[in-house]
């Protein structure tokens, strides 16, 4: 046998590894799982679990069987990317599974996403040495195809890590109030790809809440930091790759995650305790970036469907006076774009233009988009 199929009976796994697909690339997903193989740390299990794809990804996964680690599972039916995020949780906690010594750790691996070899040993060693955290990040790459829009928005994801975020140990509820103040963005404990956590924090925090198909992981890392501290592990532990037919690119081409952030924050204000004064602020803030997005000729379609349009008409019901205050404040402002301008500008999301002309002080784009975009200073 292969040595590196070799795995000790009697050894207990360590990592239940949970790798949910959904119309895979081969290569991808061969590489996926090649990257699991060959971990430095042995003490694992990978289930395989696909949402009824229309390709036969058993063939694709089947030399991989001669491992006994690897298992292989299919949804009868299309569950969608939360649905089968949570049969795969489904599976590993049934009680039947491990009967006698239950996997400590739990990470997923979706199926475009390569690890480092020494990945999940150096995830298990903070778990190990640090009993108050729940679950650890590690820093990783992102591999991003040629033209793809999101690019410039993954490159400045890598530099505001490296810029504001600390590695090592942070208490939970009090990273969570600090993210919320940025509005949780962006995504700054990674995607689950590269998220170890412990079996005990997904059994107190439960299931990923499928109505939020863009918004899935940062919605429930806000429940996970509300109950345990989270750590932070610097350095390069993999890739996570984007390309135009991956879950992200598909639900954003079809806006799925423009009323998700919105409501995201609004739970999670509840969750991490912020006094109400300051949720004023911080849901006001969201709100006008909300209908920055609305107002963007390429998204009033979309916002014309009901399903699209209802979640958002459900918030400002909630919340009428951040609603009325945002839209009285656009309706004084004379500019010629007075949302893009006057709800930024309420919500104290403004940068100084550097063009340098007569109209710079009225630039009102939001700090993350460049000046070499700004309408109003050109």
């Amino acid at each position: 046998m292969n040595p590196r199929y070799a795995v000790t009976a009697m050894t207990p796994p360590r990592i239940q590894i949970l790798l949910p697909t959904y119309e895979p690339r081969s290569d991808f997903l061969r590489a996926a799982v090649e990257s699991v193989i060959t971990q430095t740390e042995t003490r694992w299990t990978l289930s395989v679990h696909d949402d009824a794809s229309t390709i036969d990804v058993r063939a694709i996964v089947q030399p991989y069987f001669k491992d006994s680690r690897i298992t292989f599972a299919r949804n009868p039916r299309r569950l969608g990317i939360g649905g089968n995020w949570n049969a795969c949780l489904e599976k590993i906690l049934e009680p039947t599974t491990y009967p006698l010594q239950p996997t400590p750790y739990i990470q997923f691996l979706f199926q475009d996403d390569v690890w480092d070899f020494s990945y999940l040993e150096r995830m298990c060693g903070i778990l190990d040495n640090h009993p108050t955290v729940g679950c650890v990040s590690g820093e990783h790459e992102y591999e991003c195809e040629e033209e793809m829009p999101t690019t410039p928005l993954y490159r400045a994801l890598e530099e505001t890590r490296k810029n504001l975020l600390a590695p090592g140990l942070h208490n939970g509820l009090s990273f969570l109030q600090w993210w919320l103040e940025r509005g949780l963005h962006p995504n700054f404990i990674g995607e689950p790809s590269f998220v170890m956590m412990r079996r005990f924090l997904i059994e107190r925090v439960g299931a990923f809440d499928r109505r939020m198909p863009q918004y899935l992981d940062v919605e429930y890392w806000t429940r996970c930091l509300a109950t345990t501290d989270w750590y932070f592990l610097a350095g390069s532990f993999g890739t996570f790759r984007v390309h135009s037919q991956s879950a992200s690119a598909r639900n954003r081409r079809a806006n799925s995650d423009l009323c998700d952030r919105l409501l995201c924050i609004e739970r999670a204000l509840a969750l991490a305790r912020v006094p109400k004064t300051k949720r004023t602020t911080i849901l006001g803030k969201s709100l006008a970036q909300m209908l920055w997005k609305m107002h963007q000729p390429s998204l009033r379609r979309k916002m014309s469907n009901p399903s699209s349009i209802l979640p958002f008409l459900y918030f400002c019901v909630r919340h009428p006076i951040v609603c009325n205050a945002a839209l009285f404040r656009s309706l004084r402002n004379r500019l010629p774009s007075p949302i893009h301008h006057h709800l930024h500008r309420a919500a104290g999301d403004l940068h100084p233009c550097t063009h340098g002309n007569a109209r710079a002080a009225q630039c009102a784009h939001p700090r993350q988009e460049r000046d070499s975009a700004c309408q109003e200073c050109r």
